[in-house]
């Protein structure tokens, strides 16, 4: 997943080695923690989450969950929905830096509805340096 595999060569891989998915980097990181790129769709992140379930709720040593990872990266809302499934705390839990997984996901969301949407409803979540939603959003 690190260096943005073709999806088919990452779940031949899970389907021969599903223990591939419950080992971590240096960094703490799952292959789940990797695997939010273009070309890695909902069926590999379910393939992942599958694989190894406790990936979801485990934080790496800078302090993401997959989760966090996947809304900085801008991944598509079915990605960060079944990530939610998985660690439903998840959203209310900060990174290293106390960003909650909303105030990653609000700079790259792409759609003006929904980060107006999110401005409206979350505009005074701080992070650990006082940044707030709508902060980041501008």
């Amino acid at each position: 997943c690190l260096e943005e595999a073709p999806e088919e060569l990452i779940l031949r891989l899970l389907d021969l080695h599903p223990e591939a998915a419950s080992v971590t980097d240096d960094d703490g990181n799952f292959p789940l923690h990797w695997a939010f790129h273009p070309s890695v769709s909902l069926r590999t992140i379910g393939a992942l989450l599958d694989a190894h379930p406790p990936a979801a709720l485990v934080r790496n040593d800078g302090g993401s969950l997959p989760l966090h990872r996947a809304c900085a990266a801008g991944s598509e809302p079915e990605c960060v929905r079944l990530l939610l499934g998985a660690n439903p705390d998840g959203a209310s839990t900060p990174d290293g830096d106390g960003n909650l997984p909303l105030h990653l996901s609000v700079p790259v969301c792409p759609s003006p509805d929904d980060k107006r949407t999110a401005h409206e409803r979350h505009a005074d979540v701080e992070n650990r340096r006082g940044a707030t939603v709508a902060l980041l959003g501008t």
